[in-house]
């Protein structure tokens, strides 16, 4: 081999040397800059103090809470498990001999302002447990979603965990507007495109600071929640899980009418029109039950002031315990759990 061979040789290893540590940073940066961990941090608004609630981006779900994740919500402690469940660990796979139910919510469910222990979830675990009866209580609820976002995270993880029974958490003043919409600029979600719930807008959901514009698909929001909750009993069905829509709203002192349906309907109008639909519902459902909370609230003569924090604009630690124990009486009442 001549000289200028080995030289040329010698310069192409070295060259590549230097290409290939390079090319290889390049792709590695940019697979890192493509799938590092995106947060959200909660936007307080209505004179409400800064939380520092922070959620996990999600492609499909919009944000999902953070797995391991360890912080306060009002000076309580708040703790999110490593299946991004808020509470305790559990295993993903049900272990044997052990009855499950799945809450699915929004920040009612998730407990917000109040500690890991005092969330309904947790105190109606408890009050299994005190009974022997061996069922755990899955906490699945996430800050600002809705009944879309709650149907969508049902399908794609919360099989996985066995349940037997799924109770949806239902805020009648908010979760039907959260499911016509993406949500706003900063917190984008997806949406169904209308009540057959075949298309679904805005996935993947645009990134935290896209400056997406926000979408409306346009529908009734009654009539679209009821069939997201028609599609959670089929699908439950399907799994072979039972399904409580417990809702709730009237409790508070919310005026005479409500915005975001047209013409600013009476509050009572908008829930008696929503309970009928429910209630046909579940006459054709098999496994959907119906748990109407305010009524039970008021049975026990329990007002907003008694279950409602004037701070946090959501239950007090009674307010839970009065929802574990409401909705404890109604699955023994309805034999589903014996």
């Amino acid at each position: 081999m001549s000289r200028a061979l080995r030289r040329r040789r010698a310069f192409l290893f070295r060259l590549m040397g230097v290409l290939l540590p390079t090319t290889a940073g390049a792709a590695i940066a940019s697979w890192y800059l493509a799938h590092r961990p995106l947060y959200l941090e909660e936007v307080v608004s209505g004179g409400l103090p800064a939380t520092r609630h922070r959620f996990l981006y999600d492609e499909l779900l919009g944000w999902k809470n953070i797995p391991r994740w360890r912080s306060t919500t009002f000076g309580q402690p708040l703790t999110i498990n490593a299946l991004g469940l808020r509470g305790r660990e559990v295993l993903r796979r049900k272990p044997p001999g052990t009855r499950r139910l799945l809450i699915l919510g929004d920040s009612f469910a998730w407990g917000y302002g109040v500690a890991d222990d005092d969330v309904f979830a947790a105190v109606l675990e408890r009050q299994f447990q005190a009974a022997g009866k061996p069922w755990e209580v899955l906490n699945a609820g996430v800050l600002g979603w809705g009944t879309d976002q709650q149907y969508l995270f049902l399908k794609r993880d919360g099989y996985e965990f066995g349940p037997d029974i799924v109770v949806v958490a239902f805020f009648l003043l908010n979760d039907p507007i959260n499911n016509v919409t993406t949500g706003h600029v900063n917190w984008s979600k997806p949406v169904f495109l209308d009540s057959s719930l075949r298309d679904l807008m805005h996935v993947p959901c645009p990134k935290p600071g896209s400056g997406a514009t926000p979408v409306w698909n346009q529908v009734d929001p009654l009539e679209m929640t009821l069939a997201l909750l028609r599609a959670i009993a089929e699908d439950c069905r399907r799994h072979n899980c039972t399904v409580v829509v417990m809702k709730f709203g009237g409790y508070l002192d919310t005026g005479p009418t409500i915005p975001w349906l047209p013409d600013n309907r009476p509050y009572e109008a908008i829930e008696a029109e929503f309970l009928e639909g429910l209630r046909s519902l579940a006459e054709k459902q098999r496994g959907l039950h119906v748990l109407d909370l305010d009524r039970a609230f008021a049975e026990r003569g329990l007002t907003e002031q008694d279950v409602h924090s004037a701070q946090t604009s959501h239950w007090t630690p009674r307010g839970h315990a009065a929802t574990a124990t409401i909705l404890r009486e109604f699955l023994e009442q309805q034999r589903l759990v014996p």
